[in-house]
């Protein structure tokens, strides 16, 4: 089924998907996210190109353990909120906070 949610920069976001990494890293299995961007809008290319970057050397690392590998999904850029750390995440892991 198709992810029709549109991300804006300015709304925040759940992160749906239970993970382990964001509950060990973060306190939150589900945190919120927020100031999302295209992958290749803040690495000048999309992310499986740029894997030299530490935030996409993460997602990978991410991917493996919570089971999320997708390589042809949109993958966006944000801010975990009140850490302020930078997270890659797949659109269909979002949803929008009303």
């Amino acid at each position: 089924m198709e992810n029709k949610i549109k991300i804006k920069k300015d709304k925040k976001y759940r992160i749906k998907t239970k993970s382990n990494y964001f509950k060990q890293k973060y306190g939150d299995e589900s945190p919120i996210i927020h100031m999302l961007e295209r992958d290749f809008e803040v690495f000048g290319d999309k992310w499986r190109n740029r894997q030299y970057v530490p935030a996409v050397l993460a997602f990978m690392l991410r991917q493996v353990t919570d089971d999320v590998y997708n390589l042809s999904e949109p993958a966006y850029y944000g801010k975990i909120e009140t850490f302020g750390i930078g997270e890659l995440v797949f659109k269909s892991e979002l949803e929008l906070i009303k």
